[in-house]
């Protein structure tokens, strides 16, 4: 049953993530390299984050989950997650999914070559029991199973 329908707040012009942290604010990704916190019981916005790999913005932040006090971010038409510090926007590593795939998958996925280009990586969910990211995307045939425990103090992460 639908409870309730919330606008975006001003300054988001389209919703394409949203992760909470389990406390009292939801984080809001939009496509650019802005995280929105809001306030999870009002919306409203609590604060703007840029998030950041060394002096550069990140782009085309995607779907979210907060997996161990971080924001896990996927970035759209790239084959790898940012793990972001919620306090600054600093990206504290990136865990490379390139080889999740293998390349006769790749050329399969999709169909036509429309398809084909926007068969990307899209889609995460994160157990905290278990310590497992699920991770899939447009048009892919699986899912994958990431054990983040193996991957949470590596300095730059890879599959």
């Amino acid at each position: 049953k639908l409870r309730d329908t919330v606008p975006l707040p001003s300054g988001i012009a389209e919703g394409w993530g949203i992760t909470g942290d389990g406390q009292q604010s939801l984080f809001v990704s939009d496509g650019s390299s802005t995280l929105h916190e809001l306030d999870d019981r009002t919306f409203n916005v609590k604060r703007r984050l840029r998030v950041r790999a060394g002096p550069r913005e990140l782009p085309a932040l995607n779907d979210l989950q907060w997996v161990n006090g971080e924001i896990w971010a996927n970035l759209w038409h790239e084959e790898k997650l940012a793990v972001i510090n919620p306090a600054d926007g600093s990206v504290r590593c990136f865990v490379d999914l390139r080889r999740l795939l293998k390349p006769e998958e790749r050329r399969q996925l999709g169909g036509s070559p429309a398809m084909r280009a926007e068969a990307v990586l899209n889609g995460l969910a994160y157990d905290p029991q278990a310590s497992r990211l699920f991770v899939t995307g447009k048009c892919w045939p699986r899912i994958f199973e990431i054990d983040t425990d193996a991957l949470r103090d590596s300095p730059s992460s890879s599959t």
